[in-house]
C-alpha cells in the first residue's frame, strides 16, 4: 500500500511539474496568456452565435421540398 502511495505521488509530481512548464495542452493555458485570451474569445463567439441561431432560426435553416 505505502509502495502505491508513493508511486501516485511521483506521478502526481511530474505531471505537476510538466504543467508548471508548460508542456502540453493544459500546461500552454497555464503559461501562455494568449492562448488563454484566443480560447475565451473563441469560447464567448460560439456562444453568440448559439443565441443568435436560437433567436432567429428561421434566417439560417429552411427546408425545401420539392415532389417532382
Amino acid at each position: 500500500m505505502a509502495q502505491k502511495l508513493d508511486n501516485t505521488l511521483t506521478k502526481l509530481s511530474v505531471l505537476t511539474d510538466r504543467l508548471e512548464a508548460g508542456e502540453g495542452t493544459a500546461g500552454r493555458l497555464f503559461k501562455d496568456p494568449a492562448l488563454y485570451n484566443n480560447l475565451d474569445e473563441t469560447l464567448l463567439r460560439d456562444a453568440s452565435a448559439g443565441q443568435i441561431d436560437r433567436e432567429n432560426p428561421k434566417k439560417y435553416l429552411t427546408f425545401k421540398v420539392k415532389i417532382f
